[in-house]
């Protein structure tokens, strides 16, 4: 993403609350992820179970049952299972960021993102255990959620993101990991276990 970009989303974040009545919220998300990167051009699918971990920052609206803002995500780095056949252990980590829109209903929350930028990050190894590769992907792609306000701090939620690789670095052949093609795709099921918080105008906030 262009550094111009990232300033009018940033502009944008600071001046919606002038324009209209909102509480600001953080949200931390501990995330179980299944997910995998199909690559049309190989004709291979690489596969990871991991855990995540998360933050939103946005606005909830008072007059509206609307949410704003922004979010952020890393998983730690775990193995893939490989539909190609390979002697090679392939093991990898994620971080994306992206802009969220919401709505709100009693207990329940619809939220979209748009994936400004999704980092995905490859590592190799031979069965000695020696570095091969350090792969990196670089896309941008979408994700749904409904989360569910077990608690007043509490929520539970189901999310589906899908995300289209456009550019990779560090490709070594022979490693078990081909190069992306562009149209390389990496979509997920995740579950999520969050902890929102009004850190101002809580009081005015429809929960």
């Amino acid at each position: 993403m262009s550094f111009s970009r990232f300033k009018l989303i940033f502009c944008i974040f600071l001046l919606t609350p002038l324009s209209a009545s909102a509480s600001v919220f953080f949200e931390p998300t501990l995330i179980y992820q299944s997910n995998g990167t199909y690559d049309p051009q190989a004709g291979t699918t690489y596969k990871l179970n991991t855990i995540g971990y998360g933050l939103k920052l946005g606005y909830n609206f008072h007059e509206i049952p609307i949410l704003l803002g922004g979010e952020y995500f890393m998983t730690s780095n775990s193995a893939y299972k490989s539909s190609q056949t390979t002697t090679n252990s392939i093991s990898g980590s994620e971080n994306w960021f992206g802009a969220f829109v919401g709505f709100r209903l009693e207990r329940l929350r619809i939220i979209g993102t748009y994936l400004i930028s999704d980092n995905q990050e490859i590592q190799t190894s031979d069965s000695n255990g020696n570095s091969l590769a350090d792969i990196k992907d670089k896309g941008t792609g979408y994700k749904v959620g409904v989360y569910y306000d077990l608690f007043r701090h509490m929520s539970l939620g189901v999310e589906y993101y899908e995300v289209t690789y456009t550019s990779e670095s560090n490709v070594t052949a022979g490693t078990g990991f081909s190069d992306l093609s562009p149209n390389a795709k990496r979509s997920a099921v995740m579950a999520s276990l969050s902890f929102p918080f009004h850190v101002l105008g809580e009081g005015k906030a429809r929960r």
